[in-house]
């Protein structure tokens, strides 16, 4: 969790916008045990974690087929 962030007060958003019960390597290695061959694991991250998401993704031995970029607003950057 970067000690920078505005934390929210609410628990739901917090427990959803922060690493604080789970981590990216333990979602990879949930992923890489649970997930069939030719599973999906869907992730919403921000863009200035994707080496990191690329580089434990591969550690784990899963691999994004596709990426897909989402704006926040028209005319905006990611």
């Amino acid at each position: 969790m970067d000690p920078n962030s505005n934390l929210n007060e609410s628990e739901h958003y917090l427990l959803a916008r922060h690493e604080i019960t789970t981590n990216l390597k333990e979602i990879c290695r949930s992923a890489q045990s649970i997930l069939k061959s030719n599973g999906r694991l869907a992730m919403v991250h921000r863009p200035d974690r994707l080496l990191d998401i690329l580089a434990t993704l591969q550690q784990h031995n899963l691999a994004p087929k596709r990426l897909q970029f989402v704006y926040p607003k028209t005319g905006e950057g990611s």
